[in-house]
């Protein structure tokens, strides 16, 4: 990354360079040498340092406009969601009503072993193994 656009980065982020030395673990001499151009900053801080610049442009603080998107700009309208009431679930016309949970299905566990027939062995016990449809 050249000088001016390490620069420019740190600029766009708010940051000194005490700021990315204290961010990175580094001596800030060591950070005024890449800004200056003295020394080439490592890749991994430069693609680190982009990757954060791309972020808080495509991310911008709550209350803020959003950012313009490249195709259009508009903005995106916020999304109304409307739950049912407590205790009523209401269907669209045409579509039969789900239980919520399993448990709702009013199929009791006594019932429904009732309504199963059990698979015993030739010894008479139960075969704990896959059970035919």
């Amino acid at each position: 990354m050249i000088p001016g656009r390490l620069r420019q980065r740190l600029k766009i982020l708010r940051w000194k360079p005490a700021d990315l030395a204290d961010e990175l673990g580094r001596r800030e001499a060591e950070v005024k040498a890449w800004i200056e151009g003295r020394a080439d900053a490592p890749l991994a801080v430069t693609a680190w340092i982009e990757a954060l610049v791309k972020a808080h442009e495509a991310l911008p603080p709550p209350g803020r406009a959003l950012a313009i998107s490249k195709t259009g700009g508009d903005e995106i309208e916020p999304a109304e969601i409307r739950l049912p009431e407590a205790g009523r679930r209401t269907t669209q016309p045409g579509t039969a009503r789900r239980p919520i949970h399993p448990l709702e299905t009013g199929f009791s566990t006594a019932a429904a072993s009732q309504s199963t027939p059990s698979v015993t062995s030739s010894k008479g016990g139960s075969t704990h193994g896959p059970r035919p449809l």
